[in-house]
């Protein structure tokens, strides 16, 4: 397999930089207990909101909502991530409730109300749930690593554990919201910037669409009640969220988790359409990116029609999505 060496130089210039932040968030800002695990609870609107919205965009906010849109979904498969920002604005009538318990996990809040048998249940439940979910990000990490680097996938997987490990055990949560702020910054504008080129490589918006499938540009395909049921599963999601309970915590006040709920609505939003449009471009042309899965279909046409060190953007992006779920659950999962 032939190396993209732009994309790779890229890919691994994120990786440093996320080692780095790391160890020296852990070096400067670390001093006790409360700074690892809620960032000393002084952490501003904008910080908290990016947090929270990079943790939300995981690889099923990219890879794979450019994959639903690839197969069935068509446009529609905005409303991935489109519920999630919209499910964000009544979290933020709770969000100030959540900061005014002071608690550091779920299970702590679980066990002040009914003891300590179901604050030890609870905390397995979550425990088990952020592992499954913390491996998965893992695996999407290092099968990008894999594609643009043909090392073998397993020593892939051991490299981006490695990095999640180390730069969220070096800083805790103030390495992890520093880190998640880049992250969702390299997400958006990484996917921003690859959308033209991969249109405008595929012939044009217009060109594009003549050769979708009837349907496929409908924004209510899935359905209404598809679309509120993923609305009402994220807000229930979230509220019971470790990783968004947590997050909230670190908030300096009641007012700023609120706020910070609003504004990643408005993040999330902001990022839904890019995945879209290039899982709809990767579908008018499958034939001549040879026919890729799902889940590779939005790396596929981005390496076949954007400029090289496009492709070594969208790569980091794809990583970020992934790394920046991974190591909120490894924190979360490890404080409990």
């Amino acid at each position: 397999m032939a190396i993209n060496m732009q994309a790779l130089i890229i890919v691994i210039g994120y990786l440093v930089g996320m080692l780095v932040i790391g160890y020296v968030v852990g070096k400067l800002k670390i001093k006790d207990a409360d700074d690892y695990m809620v960032a000393g609870r002084r952490m501003g609107v904008f910080m908290v909101a990016f947090s929270l919205s990079a943790n939300n965009i995981g690889g099923g906010s990219t890879t794979g909502l450019a994959g639903k849109a690839f197969t069935n979904w068509g446009m529609s498969a905005v409303w991935y991530v489109l519920a999630a920002s919209i499910a964000m604005i009544p979290l933020a009538y709770f969000a100030p409730k959540i900061r005014k318990t002071m608690a550091v996990t779920i299970p702590e809040v679980v066990g002040r109300r009914f003891g300590k048998f179901s604050s030890g249940f609870s905390a397995v439940l979550n425990i088990l749930a952020l592992f499954c979910l913390t491996s998965s990000q893992i695996a999407a990490s290092g099968s990008v690593v894999s594609v643009l680097t043909g090392i073998d996938t397993r020593i892939c997987l051991i490299i981006a554990g490695l990095v999640v490990i180390l730069y969220t055990t070096f800083g805790g949560m103030i390495a992890d919201q520093i880190s998640d702020l880049v992250q969702f910054i390299i997400i958006l504008v990484g996917l921003a910037i690859a959308t033209p080129f991969v249109i405008k490589g595929c012939g044009g918006w217009s060109a594009i669409a003549s050769k979708l499938p009837e349907g496929q540009l409908s924004f209510t395909k899935i359905g209404w009640v598809a679309i509120i049921g993923y609305i009402f599963n994220y807000f229930c999601t979230f509220l019971s969220g470790p990783e968004m309970i947590s997050r909230f915590e670190s908030a300096k006040d009641e007012k700023t988790a609120q706020r910070a709920s609003l504004v990643s609505g408005v993040l999330m939003a902001a990022m839904a359409i890019f995945p879209t449009l290039l899982g709809l471009a990767a579908l008018s042309v499958k034939d001549a990116i040879g026919n890729p899965a799902s889940g590779s279909a939005m790396m596929a046409v981005t390496e076949a029609y954007a400029p090289t060190i496009i492709t070594g953007i969208v790569s980091a992006a794809i990583i970020s999505a992934t790394m920046s779920s991974a190591d909120s659950n490894l924190l979360c999962m490890s404080t409990m």
